[in-house]
C-alpha cells in the first residue's frame, strides 16, 4: 500500500484499476452504483479481512433501519452477499454486487488489503457463481450483533461522501 496518497486518491486509483482490469462488462456499472451510493451519505461498514478471506457487513441504503447485508469474498474467487433474514442479495445476478464493491473500498481505506490483492480476488469471481452459505452469513452476523452489543471490539470503517468528491 502507498501510503503517500490521500485516502480519496489510494480509493481513486483502485476503482479505477479495477474497472480497467476486470474482463467483465457487467462489473464496472455495479462499481458505478456503488460510488453512487456512498456519495449520498456516511456509511460505517463493518469488515474483517484476513489472507484469505473478508467478511463484511453494511446496512441497506434504502432500508438501513431494517435491512442490513453480511458479505464473503474469498481469495479463491467464492462470494455471496445476503440479508439477515437469510436470502440472497437480489443485486448478485451471478456476480458480484454493489455490496461486495463497498466492502473492497472499506478495505482500501482502512488499509488492510491491497489494490492488486483485491483486484485478484474479484478476477477470480469471475468463474464462480455466488454460493449463499447461511451457516456463515449467520456466523458474520452474530459477530456484527456481538460488536453492537459490546462484547467485542469490532469496529467500523467509516466511508464518508468526501472520499469520492474525485468522481
Amino acid at each position: 500500500m502507498n501510503k503517500n496518497f490521500p485516502i480519496d486518491d489510494r480509493i481513486l486509483l483502485f476503482i479505477d484499476k479495477l474497472k480497467k482490469s476486470i474482463n467483465d462488462e457487467k462489473i464496472p456499472p455495479r462499481i458505478d452504483k456503488a460510488i453512487r451510493m456512498f456519495r449520498r451519505e456516511k456509511n460505517l461498514l463493518y469488515i474483517d479481512k484476513d489472507n484469505n478471506s473478508l467478511k463484511a457487513v453494511i446496512k441497506s441504503q434504502t432500508k438501513p433501519e431494517q435491512l442490513e447485508y453480511a458479505i464473503s469474498l474469498k481469495r479463491n474467487g467464492e462470494f455471496f452477499c445476503g440479508t439477515q433474514n437469510l436470502f440472497p442479495c437480489g443485486g448478485l445476478r451471478g456476480k458480484i454486487c454493489k455490496h461486495i464493491i463497498l466492502a473492497l473500498i472499506a478495505v482500501i481505506k482502512s488499509g488492510v488489503g491491497t489494490r492488486n490483492d483485491m483486484i485478484n480476488w474479484v478476477e477470480n469471481t469471475i468463474t464462480h457463481r455466488p454460493k449463499f452459505i447461511k451457516p456463515e452469513a449467520t456466523e458474520i452476523f452474530m459477530k456484527y450483533q456481538y460488536a453492537l452489543e459490546g462484547k467485542i471490539e469490532w469496529r467500523p470503517v467509516e466511508v464518508l461522501p468526501e472520499d469520492f468528491m474525485a468522481f
